[in-house]
């Protein structure tokens, strides 16, 4: 069954994890790429506070496991 968000034959990124730990760490990197530009706090994500470093791994946890469950419904 290929993933059912894009019609197409093969697994997404989110389906063919085998690490969630390291999805969660990817995606927070990403959704702090994605803001930090042209802000006050232009840090890359290595250079990131503790506290910002959590709150997106949270934020991507929270992404994951909803779509994952958008992925399970259409399964």
């Amino acid at each position: 069954i290929g993933c059912p968000t894009d019609g197409g034959d093969g697994p997404c990124r989110l389906c063919s994890a085998n690490d969630l730990d390291a999805l969660t760490e990817e995606l927070a990197e990403e959704l702090w790429d994605s803001r930090r530009h042209a802000t006050l706090d232009d840090w890359e994500w290595k250079d990131a506070s503790p506290i910002w470093k959590t709150t997106f791994r949270d934020l991507a946890e929270t992404a994951i496991v909803a779509l994952g469950a958008r992925h399970q419904e259409r399964l």
